[in-house]
């Protein structure tokens, strides 16, 4: 930054314009997201709670695939599999995308299933047997979304 005067005022004036631009340029700064941004202001209440967990579990995904030893430090075949899909996520690799998905959600429902509380009660399940609930949760709300969430052409 220099001052400059300008019509009796004076100002600053960035130096090394064209520098600058070249450089940010050369860096590839916001040419590409790596990571899908999702909007968790609430500010669409019309969705349903299991495109929010879609979406969570997709970006989830993605980061166990690009930096899978911060999930877990022993091998697990699921996470082998994760790593050679295909990104992004379409309708024609969303199977396999789908049965990794789905060995994760089966992991984190046998370890914590409080975290699928919010699922569970936006479908209003009445008591019944927990592998019934799991089936309505994960196979068919879950899945539906994350069918979904691959049909987007802006994922």
């Amino acid at each position: 930054m220099k001052p400059k005067k300008v019509k009796g005022n004076v100002r600053n004036e960035l130096t090394r314009v064209d520098f600058a631009r070249g450089y940010l340029t050369e860096l590839g700064l916001n040419s590409k997201c790596d990571q899908p941004t999702f909007d968790y202001t609430g500010a669409e209440q019309k969705r349903s709670p299991f495109q929010f967990a879609a979406r969570e579990l997709y970006s989830t995904l993605l980061r166990i695939k690009r930096i899978p030893r911060l999930y877990s430090s022993r091998d697990s075949r699921w996470i082998k599999n994760l790593i050679l899909l295909g990104e992004p996520m379409t309708k024609r690799n969303f199977k396999q995308w789908w049965k990794v998905a789905r060995v994760l959600l089966n992991e984190e429902w046998e370890i914590n299933q409080q975290i699928f509380r919010p699922l569970v009660e936006h479908l209003k399940i009445k008591p019944c047997y927990p592998s019934e609930i799991m089936t309505r949760v994960i196979d068919q709300s879950l899945h539906d979304a994350f069918e979904t969430l691959a049909r987007d052409p802006n994922l």
